[in-house]
């Protein structure tokens, strides 16, 4: 009977002891899994502050992203090529030469990265330029962009001629009115397609940077026909023109009294991470 009772306890002892080392090793394993879960955790949370998104503000903008922007664009072959033809243009034409800037459908520079770009090429045109007045219209402007601008000496002014309702001026002579567009360079990469056509039909404009006009024609030629006069002639008297910039072409007698047009070469800014915001562009004068 003792013997039987000894057994049994020593039995539920080796039980116990057996149940406490799996507890232990239960609770070592799952204690083990917390650490790891709590270190992992940890370095995600790291990273996490590393990779931080930090909302860009009006400062950012004008000391750090600008500068950079209008750096790189400067120091490219395409600011270059542009530069020489915007000079040579306004010291060649005329007396008045280009005295002004007027930016139109710029977009939303202060959070899009196209726009930001093609802000920092006008600022660098006007640096160049040595331009009196710079002066922007775009009526997707929201207040972050009403603030950079004006920050960056760019007046935000609306011209109800340029895009209202009804943008022709023909019959009405101002000759203050068309002798201070034609110092004006207007500036509108990418703008839509009948503010081309309407500012390109405005009495005394002379000096238009934005697509090239010819483009207009092949990719819409029924449109160029049928709905954007000012279009169809500029495109018109383009082709007309010998472009006394283009190497390639005999430097025949210009029969156009009408608009010409250099075109920049795409490839002189192809290869640059910021070249969806400069291609495709021209000069146009008369």
């Amino acid at each position: 009977m003792s013997n039987a009772i000894s057994t049994s306890l020593a039995e539920e002892k080796i039980n116990l002891d057996h149940e406490a080392t799996e507890l232990a090793i239960e609770s070592r394993d799952s204690f083990t899994t917390v650490v790891r879960k709590s270190n992992k955790k940890r370095r995600q949370k790291s990273q996490a502050q590393k990779l931080k998104y930090h909302e860009p503000t009006i400062e950012s903008r004008m000391n750090m992203t600008l500068p950079k922007k209008i750096e790189a664009l400067k120091r490219s072959k395409f600011f270059g090529r542009l530069a020489e033809l915007v000079v040579r243009k306004s010291s060649t034409q005329d007396s008045y030469g280009i005295r002004k800037i007027r930016c139109l459908a710029l977009g939303r520079p202060f959070e899009n990265d196209i726009s930001l770009f093609q802000l920092g090429l006008l600022l660098a045109l006007k640096e160049l330029l040595g331009a009196q007045e710079v002066t922007a219209w775009d009526p997707d402007f929201v207040r972050e962009d009403y603030e950079l601008l004006e920050k960056m000496g760019v007046n935000i002014v609306q011209n109800d001629t340029e895009c209202g309702d009804n943008p022709q001026d023909n019959e009405i002579v101002d000759k203050n009115l068309i002798e201070n567009r034609s110092s004006i360079l207007y500036y509108m990469p990418h703008a839509p397609i009948f503010l081309m056509d309407r500012v390109i039909g405005l009495m005394g404009v002379k000096y238009v940077l934005g697509n090239d006009v010819v483009g207009y024609q092949s990719r819409l030629e029924e449109q160029v026909e049928l709905v954007y006069p000012n279009l169809k002639s500029a495109v018109e008297s383009c082709l007309q023109a010998v472009d006394p910039d283009d190497e390639t072409k005999p430097q025949e007698v210009n029969k156009s009294t009408g608009w010409k047009r250099t075109r920049i070469d795409d490839s002189l800014a192809r290869d640059e991470g910021w070249w969806l915001s400069v291609n495709d562009l021209a000069v146009h004068w008369r």
